[in-house]
């Protein structure tokens, strides 16, 4: 299983060379990245879990991903019932274009 975490400034152009800080935010979008994946390595210890940081916009590095996934996971926000116009544009470019079955979860109450 790969974990993939698309970070950029949205302040800034898509040039990361303009982020003030490019290391403040490449490390403190891998502790996100981590801390969302940790229970699920607890979990499921025998499951292997690759994570990746890809420099761009989410959208991208997902699009990316999907080209050689057998499904790609995204998390799902908005309100609790599920409506297409609730789905954030990172769901919607994939569920649209993604080479791979795409599958939206809900976390249920939970931090998503």
């Amino acid at each position: 299983m790969q974990a993939v975490y698309g970070y950029w400034d949205p302040g800034v152009s898509e040039d990361l060379s303009l982020y003030s800080d490019l290391e403040e935010l490449r490390r403190a979008s891998g502790a996100r990245l981590e801390r969302a994946v940790a229970p699920w390595r607890d979990r499921y210890p025998r499951v292997p879990v690759r994570t990746s940081l890809v420099p761009s916009q989410p959208r991208s590095a997902l699009m990316e991903a999907a080209s050689g996934a057998d499904l790609i996971v995204v998390g799902a926000r908005g309100s609790a019932d599920p409506h297409p116009l609730d789905t954030g544009i990172t769901t919607m470019t994939l569920l649209r274009r993604a080479a791979c079955p795409v599958a939206v979860v809900r976390a249920d109450g939970a931090d998503a």
